[in-house]
């Protein structure tokens, strides 16, 4: 019986080489975020498949990209900032939150709560408490890597992707969390069209806790 193998990678690049090491690396990471994680918090962020699907997957991105500044739109718990941060610990941490969620969802005040782990971790960070709907509070950077996890509508995902791409450095990446809504869908992709229309390099880690979508900003070769 004859056999023959051929390769199946029709547009090889950054991105892909990128993603096969973050799929290879996160379901096998030591990472744990529990240890940071505040008293009274729901019970599905410590379980184990929350640990390996978002906590692990975060640190394994930052890892494999090594951004020399990242920032994240929507804080939150700062599970995703101490992740990255753990990742690439070289890196500078730019966080913007409104704290609209303390109260409501967490038990902490993000800008607060995060602050005080990272500063005790000695990382280079700043969060400004800002909402992301307003121009972003920032000196001359761009940022190498952006997370958008805030508001989920398809509006509010628009204008932060928006915001991200502007941020970016010429090869800079975008990680979208919460991608499975079918409405932060569609709002990554009403922005990229908007400021990218035609091929762009991106791909969709589904095995994630949320699912996440992974772009990169340089443009595909013809």
């Amino acid at each position: 019986m004859n056999v023959f193998t051929y390769d199946t990678t029709l547009f090889p690049g950054e991105l892909l080489e990128r993603a096969r090491q973050i799929r290879h690396a996160y379901p096998l990471s030591a990472y744990d975020h529990r240890p940071f994680l505040p008293a009274g918090i729901h019970a599905s962020y410590r379980e184990e498949k929350f640990r390996i699907g978002y906590a692990c997957f975060k640190r394994e991105v930052a890892h494999a990209l090594q951004p020399r500044l990242i920032l994240e739109i929507g804080v939150g718990l700062g599970i995703s900032a101490l992740a990255f941060m753990d990742g690439c610990p070289s890196a500078y941490y730019l966080g913007i939150d409104n704290d609209s969620e303390y109260n409501r969802d967490f038990p902490i005040r993000p800008s607060e709560f995060v602050s005080k782990h990272l500063h005790a971790k000695n990382y280079s960070f700043t969060i400004h408490q800002q909402d992301s709907k307003f121009p972003l509070k920032r000196g001359a950077f761009t940022a190498d890597l952006v997370h958008v996890d805030a508001d989920h509508s398809r509006a509010a995902t628009k204008n932060d992707v928006l915001l991200a791409w502007n941020a970016l450095t010429a090869n800079g990446y975008v990680l979208i969390d919460d991608s499975r809504d079918s409405s932060v869908a569609a709002g990554v992709f009403d922005a990229i069209a908007e400021v990218q229309p035609g091929s762009i390099d991106w791909t969709y880690f589904e095995d994630t806790w949320t699912g996440s979508i992974l772009i990169h900003k340089a443009r595909m070769r013809p």
